[in-house]
């Protein structure tokens, strides 16, 4: 079976976390720092505070800013994450509907939804493609709103030459399992802002000043240190770090990878008008989490099932967050996410996956129209009523 998605790891990574493991260094270390530095070095962040994960990133980014207001929007298409965080922190919840070529946070959309009572914006940067952050951070801060980008599939992207995480107040990553860049699981907070990121950085660390590996520096161990504010337990280790630094070393090529596979299936599916693959922006870079298509809503779930029985993984990235039990209040009017969700198939993407993998997921797609009429999508527009 070729996999949606599976990590890309070799003799670096395994080296790091040997040299961890050797250290002794195996919680909150060294390493964490150094991944922080390079992190920041390579993309041109201000500050970088590395996570766990990153919910709890997105998490920090509401807690250590200084917001005004009732609700937080997010759209629809997202990991859970995204809208859970708001209820940690005792927001409402809005919903924005998406670009449907894109499925990205839609301008238009969020100019109609956002009031004064807005006290962030989170847009994900999805399956790797940079939203339309400028116009989406005109459109917040003109309404005294922070905007918090949720780049969790977009690690080293940019826009209009821009890495995203710099265009908005805080931007959060996240290095989960099956991301481009991935520490197993963990994530980070970067912003240009020193009050938000010494803030964040001492939330991640259980409000301490000073971890253990800060008091075991070259004029040796000092046991003392202080509790200056209620924190939680959100930073990365080192064995995590040491993963992240090799990814960072390797991350170059593993991209080329990824785009290398997206051409391939864009070449490949050119020829099959009821496969719309979504639309590649011209002044954003691509990360290439996934790979996702439109087929038609009648069609998707046999697509799914006829490439499982030809050994190929497909999943639904995503179902809309608020239809979920979890969320049986919520009601929202977003027109192009009803009907968009229905249509998406996320195809294999690694960039570990050879040319004969990739072969085989065009070919199985393709002969699922071997002896039926197939359907092109519905072409979707319409913008929320309210």
């Amino acid at each position: 079976m070729i996999p949606v998605a599976k990590p890309d790891m070799g003799d670096q990574e395994f080296a790091q976390i040997k040299e961890a493991l050797d250290t002794g260094w195996i919680g909150l270390g060294p390493k964490v720092d150094k991944f922080e530095s390079k992190f920041s070095g390579q993309f041109g962040y201000g500050h970088v505070i590395a996570t766990n994960s990153g919910t709890s990133a997105l998490d920090l980014s509401i807690k250590a800013s200084d917001l005004s207001g009732s609700e937080i929007l997010v759209p629809p298409l997202t990991w859970v994450s995204t809208a859970f965080v708001c209820w940690y922190n005792n927001y409402e919840i809005g919903w924005v509907d998406v670009e449907p070529e894109t499925l990205n946070m839609s301008p238009d959309a969020l100019q109609k939804r956002i009031t004064d009572d807005t006290a962030a914006v989170i847009p994900v940067h999805y399956g790797g493609q940079p939203a339309e952050i400028e116009s989406i951070v005109e459109i917040a801060h003109d309404h005294d709103a922070v905007v918090i980008e949720d780049c969790a599939h977009a690690v080293g992207t940019t826009f209009q030459d821009k890495s995203i995480g710099t265009i908005g107040d805080i931007g959060c990553f996240s290095f989960q399992a099956t991301k481009p860049l991935t520490t197993g699981e963990g994530g980070a907070l970067v912003t240009d802002d020193d009050d938000i990121a010494s803030q964040a950085k001492l939330m991640s660390k259980l409000g301490v000043d000073q971890s253990t590996h800060e008091r075991s520096e070259d004029e040796g161990y000092s046991w003392y240190y202080e509790v200056k504010d209620v924190g939680y337990k959100y930073f990365m280790h080192d064995i995590s770090a040491g993963m992240g630094l090799a990814q960072l070393e390797r991350l170059p090529e593993m991209r080329t990878r990824r785009n290398e596979i997206a051409d391939a299936y864009w070449d490949g599916f050119e020829e099959l008008d009821w496969v719309i693959p979504l639309r590649d922006k011209d002044h954003v870079t691509h990360a290439r989490y996934n790979y996702t298509v439109r087929v038609a809503t009648e069609q998707r779930d046999d697509i799914i099932e006829h490439l499982d029985e030809h050994d190929v993984g497909a999943t639904v990235h995503y179902m809309p967050v608020y239809k979920h039990p979890v969320f049986e209040d919520h009601d929202p009017d977003v027109p192009v996410t009803e009907t968009v969700w229905e249509q998406i198939l996320t195809l294999p993407m690694s960039s570990t996956f050879t040319d004969e993998e990739v072969a085989t997921v065009i070919d199985a797609v393709a002969s699922y129209g071997d002896d039926q009429s197939i359907n092109a999508p519905e072409q979707v527009s319409g913008q929320p009523t309210n």
